[in-house]
């Protein structure tokens, strides 16, 4: 059977999707075929890059390829995943419904609720504490994925 795919989106220049992606590939490798994307292409925050560092994942500074790239290769996967701030709020947001339009209903979705990096609003400690909760929840959420994903992350 072949590893199933994974598609992690987030908005702005992809870090949320980055991280997670490299929870899958870091913590179980050939497990599944995990990939990020975003709507927009640019450099990774800094401080996500720093917070990954902690745990002793290396992050490039480099955006994952955009969502209308992908599609235009028609990459095609089995569970796409979007972060967003706005999956709490019971509604899809356009960024989640803009992704279900460019991919094949046949992959399984999941909408995360998961803050912005780059929105943490905070100085000296308290932002470093924000981007180490964002960074956890991550790791948890990928940990949480179905069984048929192909992911099983022991995070303790």
């Amino acid at each position: 059977m072949d590893k199933p795919r994974i598609l992690f989106v987030s908005s702005y220049h992809g870090t949320r999707s980055r991280i997670a992606e490299e929870f899958v590939n870091k913590l179980a490798p050939g497990k599944a075929e995990a990939c990020s994307s975003s709507f927009e292409s640019g450099k990774i925050d800094p401080l996500a890059i720093a917070v990954m560092g902690e745990i002793g994942i290396e992050l490039s500074s480099e955006g994952p390829k955009t969502v209308f790239a992908r599609h235009g290769d028609r990459e095609a996967f089995d569970f796409i995943v979007t972060l967003s701030e706005g999956a709490a709020r019971g509604h899809l947001s356009v960024f989640e419904v803009n992704v279900d339009a460019l991919f094949t209903r046949s992959a399984q979705r999941h909408h995360w609720s998961v803050p912005s990096f780059e929105n943490v609003d905070a100085t000296g400690e308290q932002r470093w504490n924000r981007a180490r909760k964002i960074r956890d929840m991550i790791r948890r959420k990928v940990a949480a994925l179905p069984p048929q994903a192909g992911v099983r992350i022991d995070i303790e």
